[in-house]
């Protein structure tokens, strides 16, 4: 489920967020990886609120080329993050890096320099609309491999 909740961020019929969340509850589950219960009780909150945020905009329809790019840097920030500071902080900060590095390249583009120019209000509402639900799915799916990394660090030292 979390690498459905991946490929969700390219193409959304199913809101990443909460296809994330259930499948690490799924991890959790499984006892495979132990998932502190503070951490899922943050991230359910934080998929509470973009729930009630995705309903609340009205523009729910976003083009699967303007969602790639925040979705792509989410992603790899969320995985960068964990080598360079293997902890909850660097997952989260990764991850909302590479969404905003993917969301200045996608207004770059022809396409994106039409829909929204970077420093306007229009590229704020953009990043918040596609990039927020990118970095927590993002987040919610590398978190079992930082928790697997960091067990597998503690039971080395």
């Amino acid at each position: 489920m979390l690498a459905a909740s991946l490929g969700l961020l390219f193409r959304p019929v199913v809101p990443p967020p909460f296809v994330a969340y259930a499948g690490l509850w799924l991890v959790n589950l499984s006892h495979k990886v132990w998932i502190d219960p503070n951490q899922l009780i943050f991230w359910g909150i934080a998929v509470v609120l973009l729930m009630l945020i995705n309903f609340a905009k009205p523009d729910r329809a976003a083009s699967a080329t303007a969602a790639a790019y925040p979705s792509a840097g989410a992603i790899a920030g969320a995985l960068l993050g964990i080598v360079v500071s293997p902890d909850n902080a660097g997952l989260i900060i990764g991850s909302a890096l590479g969404a905003l590095l993917g969301a200045v390249a996608f207004s770059r583009t022809p396409r994106g320099a039409a829909a929204v120019k970077f420093p306007t209000s229009k590229f704020f509402a953009y990043l918040c609309a596609v990039g927020l639900p990118a970095v927590v799915t993002a987040c919610i799916a590398a978190l079992p491999v930082l928790m697997t990394s960091l067990l597998n660090e503690h039971q080395l030292s």
